[in-house]
């Protein structure tokens, strides 16, 4: 097997459905550090943390008596407990692996005010318990977000056939794997999936396709020493779980998927994190906005701006604002470059090595500063912060599939393919990202990305 899938958050194993019985395996339980390990080390460090410096903090400020104190310290160690615990689980959202261990402080604040007057001292004031619940919150959301952020959940993804890159939906490049031939029998097939599994330190096994009813039986069998739960996907490019529910009748189970569509009040929210955001922003960058204009004007006396049409939301087409990071005749340019690198047919026009940057173009572009005045879109309504990246005519043009999915949201500054390789990635799985977007998006989902987009700006990752 070859080694190169590495650093890949989740891998692609071709697996053949063979239905020859399976051999007896002994049970595996090895250890699963990796990138879970170190989830769960910095949720407990850091949840501990919180806890200590909360509890203290709560009972100088408030004046608790001792008994007071130790009522809130076995509170939040109780918080912190089950912060950790909850860390493990590789398939709960951010929301529910920081709302459990929340629930848990409210419940236990809203009894012990309920019991003060029969306790006494030994229940902290009322001032007291909220400032503990309020500060276990905001401190149990941030750990949950940087736990995923720096360590995310590794998973091996079976296929009964050879994955369509297009509808992969993957965060990170595929890594394809041939394990065995048509006459190997299913006990070495799921033995492949096991080794890949302790190689990569995988938290979750995914098998899309329609899988054999024996080999989903015997891969999960053996999972279960390791506790690794088996995630069976059906559709591409999925679906977020509050738009699936399982209804059983009496003919059997049946999953219901609710159309993509976020109801009006989180649209309203959207829009209005995209102007407060994007003003603020503007006004905390305008020295850097005023300095690049200068450069840019001073490098080879052009237009400081650059405006380009693109096509926005359901086909629109409107203009969006760059600092012009390249030569004045750009894009008379463009045609014959994408010829001399083959990439012509594809509706993603970058170039590698572009002749065309100026010499403060390319470090504009390196940290995508050139992209700061689309804040004015933004601000516009044309754009929104996160969305699919809005493309040319020439590209939509070259749209096949579900490529035009990507039209039925706004676009945006940054989305899922910027923060996973930017221009390294292909446009099959550039599209395969914004696809996924567009039928999944949420508002969490929005802060996770522009969280990353720091990580990705930072690192140049992927960046030309």
């Amino acid at each position: 097997m070859s080694a190169n899938a590495r650093g890949a958050e989740s891998l692609v194993v071709p697996l053949r459905p063979e239905l020859a019985p399976a051999a007896p395996q002994a049970d595996r339980s090895p250890a699963r550090l990796g990138a879970h390990g170190r989830r769960v080390a910095l949720t407990a460090v850091l949840s501990l943390a919180v806890a200590v410096i909360t509890v203290g903090a709560s009972a100088v400020m408030n004046s608790a008596p001792l008994a007071g104190a130790a009522t809130l310290a076995v509170l939040a160690l109780a918080w912190a407990v089950m912060m950790s615990a909850q860390s493990s689980r590789p398939l709960d959202s951010a929301r529910t692996l920081a709302a459990r261990p929340m629930l848990l402080v409210l419940g236990g604040a809203l009894l012990l005010a309920l019991a003060r007057p029969f306790l006494g001292e030994i229940v902290p004031s009322g001032p007291a318990l909220l400032a503990l619940t309020l500060a276990l919150g905001a401190g149990g959301a941030v750990i949950v977000a940087l736990g995923r952020l720096l360590h995310p959940v590794r998973s091996v993804l079976v296929s009964t056939e050879p994955v369509d890159p297009m509808a992969s939906g993957l965060l990170e490049e595929e890594t394809p794997m041939l394990v065995g031939g048509e006459t190997v029998p299913m006990d070495e097939q799921v033995q492949d999936v096991l080794d890949r599994v302790e190689e990569t330190g995988s938290e979750v096994v995914e098998v899309r396709g329609a899988a054999p009813a024996p080999l989903l039986t015997h891969l999960s069998w053996e999972l279960r020493g390791r506790g690794i739960p088996l995630k069976l996907s059906f559709m591409a490019p999925g679906a977020r779980r509050s738009r699936v529910r399982v209804v059983s009748g009496a003919r059997g189970a049946s999953v219901v998927i609710r159309p993509p569509r976020q109801p009006v009040p989180v649209r309203m929210a959207k829009r209005a994190f995209d102007i407060l955001g994007s003003a603020l922003l503007l006004a905390a960058l305008s020295p850097l906005l005023i300095a690049v204009s200068l450069a840019v004007r001073l490098d080879d006396h052009g237009p400081i701006f650059y405006r380009q049409e693109r096509v926005g939301k359901d086909g629109r087409p409107f203009h969006m604002f760059k600092f012009r990071s390249m030569a004045v005749d750009a894009d008379s340019k463009l045609a014959a470059l994408l010829r001399e690198q083959q990439t012509d047919d594809k509706p993603l026009f970058k170039i590698q090595n572009d002749p065309r940057l100026t010499r403060i173009g390319g470090f504009l572009r390196r940290y995508s500063i050139d992209e700061i005045p689309q804040l004015l879109n933004v601000l516009g309504g044309s754009m929104s912060l996160v969305g699919p990246r809005p493309q040319r005519d020439g590209e939509v043009a070259l749209y096949t599939g579900s490529a035009f999915h990507r039209l039925g949201v706004v676009p945006g500054m940054t989305g899922l393919w910027q923060v996973s390789g930017r221009s390294a990635l292909s446009w099959e799985q550039a599209q395969a990202l914004d696809v996924r977007y567009a039928h999944n998006w949420s508002l969490g989902m929005d802060l996770w990305i522009m969280l990353r987009t720091v990580k990705a700006v930072v690192g140049k990752d992927g960046a030309y």
